[in-house]
């Protein structure tokens, strides 16, 4: 029987020996997928990159180089980098809106020193200290507040002061500034040197975040980015974000991610937000009053979850490097974290100070007909569908990238590419097995009994398969009765 080897042209008459190389062999299993990470935030002018560029990121002080030290971006890359310096990052500016607002803050300060000592701030995620001594009048006082930010290069604000009131402005325009935080005495003992006060305001007033559409724009529309960080949670620009995202998951463009980002609000605020949203393509973690900037958060958590390369490993218990908890008056007890998780929204717990992820939920709650529905609850189940998807497409490409496709039972001759149903079937089955070994999908007698391929009636250049894959699940809990006997 005639073998196709697909190595000479036809006619050829020259003499000689003509060694073709096949590879659709060569890779066993599913190839390790790339993760990269794209961060989305705010830049300086003082940055030597230009708004709507992509960057890699390689370097934990890229981001303040290329985006401006003090900006929003600059403390995202900073963030991830320190959580997890290995992993493939990019990063893309936007200019504030100029319609926009900066957020403000004040920091009164009343009274003199009557002893030497020392106020302690965490000011926007960033410990910082400010000398008093004995005799120091108020005014005194605010100054050395309002020069201590001015000679940090990186801090994401810049002060004013006047009459002992220091007004603490957001380095930005934009509603994402009211989500910064000055928090005096944080840590056990701090306090506050005798014959002062110290009383600050919360950051308001922030109003217009730059259009993330024009981040979009700027993304491309072929390049994959597996997780996606935005520096805002505001409605419009989630649903931006998120039509882009279900954009990327169809079955034409194939270039699913996901969207990690973090809301820092109230359980009542954190329950509000994520009862208003519903979509399977995002996280958005709800840790409270936490005085780490919630795009810093956001990049944190998102770099500890690419680490991790197995897409059914549970997210949970995985200490979150660099960030803050709230104060512990601030902070969600087990009651609320579990309503905030009903609601869609992913929590975090903490430990001797340390803060764990707890859970990755999307925000996906109930389905087009408005019941709930529980299919895409975690994180976890979307990185196995991509994952799954992403194998057996590079499957199929690398051993068929160009066959001929006919039915079971004909006498094709050995070496012809020639794929047949029964042929990809096994193929199926074959892929099956594979991601059973990696403990990804279970109950092979139950897809092999729904598993369907077949030719397109309709189309003979086409074959239909329906795969029903079970993905494995994650150990949430473990309940146990301890029957006593005395």
């Amino acid at each position: 029987m005639p073998l196709n080897l697909n190595v000479l042209p036809s006619p050829w008459l020259v003499p000689g020996v003509y060694v073709g190389v096949d590879a659709s062999g060569a890779t066993q299993g599913t190839p390790d997928a790339r993760r990269p990470a794209l961060l989305l935030g705010l830049r300086r002018t003082t940055g030597t990159v230009a708004a709507a560029v992509l960057k890699p990121i390689t370097g934990a002080t890229q981001g303040a180089t290329y985006f401006g030290r003090g900006s929003q971006l600059a403390a995202m890359c900073s963030a991830f980098v320190a959580a997890n310096p290995y992993a493939e990052l990019y990063a893309l500016a936007l200019d504030e809106d100029a319609a926009g607002a900066k957020a403000t803050a004040t920091i009164t300060i009343t009274g003199s020193a009557t002893a030497d000592g020392t106020l302690s701030f965490v000011w926007g995620g960033r410990r910082r200290k400010v000398g008093v001594k004995t005799g120091d009048a108020f005014g005194t006082i605010a100054a050395a507040i309002k020069a201590a930010d001015d000679l940090d290069p990186d801090s994401q604000t810049t002060s004013t002061v006047a009459l002992g009131v220091v007004t603490v402005s957001a380095r930005h325009k934009g509603a994402y500034g009211n989500d910064l935080a000055v928090e005096p005495n944080y840590y056990v003992g701090d306090k506050t040197p005798a014959g002062i006060t110290v009383t600050v305001t919360a950051f308001t007033g922030g109003t217009t975040n730059p259009d993330v559409t024009d981040a979009i724009a700027a993304m491309g529309g072929d390049a994959p980015y597996y997780t996606i960080v935005p520096g805002w949670t505001d409605d419009a620009n989630m649903d931006v974000l998120e039509d882009e995202l279900e954009s990327r998951w169809d079955p034409i463009r194939q270039i699913p991610g996901h969207a990690i980002a973090t809301l820092r609000a109230t359980h009542t605020d954190s329950q509000t937000y994520g009862n208003a949203r519903n979509m399977q393509f995002s996280t958005v973690l709800a840790p409270g009053l936490t005085p780490t900037p919630p795009w810093a958060f956001a990049a944190a958590v998102a770099a500890v979850e690419v680490a991790e390369t197995d897409p059914a490993r549970p997210r949970q218990n995985l200490k979150i490097p660099g960030v803050l908890p709230p104060l512990e008056a601030n902070r969600f007890n087990i009651t609320e974290r579990n309503l905030l998780l009903m609601d869609g929204m992913s929590t975090v717990k903490v430990e001797a100070g340390e803060v764990y992820i707890e859970r990755l939920v999307t925000t996906y709650q109930t389905n087009p007909g408005g019941e709930e529905d529980p299919s895409y609850k975690d994180i976890e189940v979307m990185r196995s569908i991509a994952h799954f998807r992403a194998g057996w497409r590079s499957r199929i490409l690398r051993k068929y990238p160009n066959a001929k496709l006919g039915n079971d039972g004909e006498r094709f001759a050995p070496g012809q590419v020639v794929v047949t149903p029964k042929l990809l079937r096994g193929e199926a089955l074959a892929y099956f097995d594979e991601q059973n070994l990696l403990a990804l999908v279970e109950d092979r007698k139950q897809f092999a009994a729904q598993l369907i391929v077949e030719r397109d009636q309709d189309n003979p250049n086409s074959m239909n398969v329906f795969m029903p894959p079970n993905f494995v699940n994650q150990l949430r809990t473990v309940a146990t009765l301890v029957a006593f006997k005395v």
